[in-house]
């Protein structure tokens, strides 16, 4: 006697995403992250370019004498 197996219904279920704590959050980091990038500009360094010595002159190319045919 063979039994049959019987399959359970697996019911749908709708997942409902509750948004509003991730939506808490960027709220807290927005002004968070503004601040901190204020900050970050106070904590630069200034530093100055190298100074560069004029350039030094061309030399006029060597002309070679024609040659004739």
């Amino acid at each position: 006697m063979m039994r049959c197996a019987k399959r359970k219904k697996f019911e749908e279920e709708e997942i409902v995403a509750d948004l509003l704590p991730v939506m808490n959050v960027m709220f807290l980091m927005i002004p968070l992250l503004l601040a901190a990038m204020e900050y970050a500009s106070f904590a630069s360094i200034n530093v100055s370019p190298p100074r560069s010595r004029p350039p030094a002159p061309r030399r006029s190319p060597t002309t070679r004498p024609r040659r004739s045919r």
